[in-house]
């Protein structure tokens, strides 16, 4: 069993939370994208599809602390 931070989903998860927080309060680090909404939509159609793709590679299970 490895750690929750040695996760690779974890992490992609995290990315995804800062990329919406991003988007939604208007940051300029958002994606450069025409609106947030889209923004919002392609953030979360990419991380499902990573995390799909993780989840198929997974072996290990992981530990929250």
């Amino acid at each position: 069993m490895k750690s929750i931070f040695a996760s690779k989903t974890f992490w992609l998860n995290v990315l995804s939370l800062v990329s919406m927080v991003a988007t939604a309060t208007g940051s300029p680090y958002a994606l450069l994208l025409s609106d947030p909404q889209t923004q919002t939509m392609v953030i979360g159609g990419v991380t499902t599809v990573a995390n799909i793709a993780l989840r198929a590679v997974t072996d290990k299970p992981v530990k929250l602390i």
